[in-house]
């Protein structure tokens, strides 16, 4: 039979997918600090802009555009808190998934792994199976073979009985397990002692 399909080639190696995850979770780390510097860099546009404004309105009102700034100074901070509260839960959510996902394509890798062990070592039997029947059918020919010839070996031809017949007429006719009709040969079989020397000259 064919060899089993690896199944565990189609899925990721564990050092593959760890290596994505660190890969992926530095990418994060820069993606926060980029995002965290451009809120700043935007809360510190907004805020020279506002300090402009005030110091073009201060000559009027000088507290009260004080007062103002900052409330809106501290609007603006929050704000900036809010937003990277945001990205940090963010991030955090985005790490969860990248560990639940590289888990669990380890875990399909190692069933998957597990999976072709199981089917290498069946797949390895079957074929030692089928040898070994192989084996055994061959060795039944090779001695069905040897039985023949050995068979073959204990029984007289039928033309040499007639020959000693003609030559000698007048001998008593021989007993045991040879009779005088030609008909029982190849029915009779041979004594034990003849069996045993043609099966030693056999092998």
């Amino acid at each position: 039979p064919p060899p089993p399909e690896r199944q565990k080639d189609a899925l990721p190696h564990p050092t593959s997918v760890e290596q994505q995850k660190a890969s992926y979770a530095w990418a994060l780390e820069a993606q926060l600090e980029a995002a965290k510097r451009t809120i700043a860099e935007q809360t510190a546009h907004a805020k020279s802009i506002l300090n402009q404004a005030a110091e073009e309105k201060k000559m009027n009102c000088a507290m009260q555009i004080d007062e103002q700034v900052m409330k809106q100074e501290m609007s603006l901070d929050q704000q900036t808190r809010e937003q990277v509260m945001q990205l940090h839960q963010k991030a955090f959510e985005l790490k969860t998934h990248l560990e639940h996902q590289a888990s669990k394509l380890t875990m399909d890798y190692k069933q998957k792994m597990m999976q072709d062990e199981l089917a290498q070592k069946l797949y390895s039997m079957q074929s030692r199976q089928y040898e070994v029947r192989t084996q055994m059918q061959q060795q039944q020919v090779d001695l069905a073979r040897r039985m023949q010839v050995l068979l073959e070996q204990q029984h007289w031809p039928q033309d040499r009985w007639q020959q000693q017949q003609q030559q000698q007429p007048h001998q008593q006719q021989p007993t045991g397990p040879y009779q005088t009709d030609p008909r029982s040969y190849g029915s009779v079989q041979a004594p034990a002692h003849m069996a045993h020397d043609a099966w030693q000259n056999e092998y």
